[in-house]
């Protein structure tokens, strides 16, 4: 779903908001992506592209499984240094 509904703008090349979900692995825990993919969709962001949204179902199950990964990310600290996004463990 994150290379479905994310990365379509959020590419490595485009890196638009400082980061590329382009190589997002929901098998790995990368908690401080997972927090920002997470504020995202707290915000109501998907959909921007205009490839639609996935049904109810789909997005509750996308937000809890990415809820899951972002456990932990107050332990990373996230900068934005010359338009990148970065993530350090405390």
């Amino acid at each position: 779903m994150v290379k479905q509904y994310c990365a379509v703008c959020h590419t490595d090349a485009a890196m638009n908001g400082g980061l590329s979900p382009r190589h997002y692995d929901a098998a790995k825990r990368d908690p401080p992506l997972a927090a920002v993919i997470l504020s995202k969709l707290n915000a109501g962001a998907m959909g921007a592209a205009g490839n639609g949204v996935p049904d109810k179902a789909s997005q509750e199950a996308w937000f809890a499984s990415t809820k899951e990964q972002a456990a932990g990310a107050e332990e990373w600290f996230v900068s934005r240094e010359e338009g990148v996004v970065s993530a350090r463990h405390r």
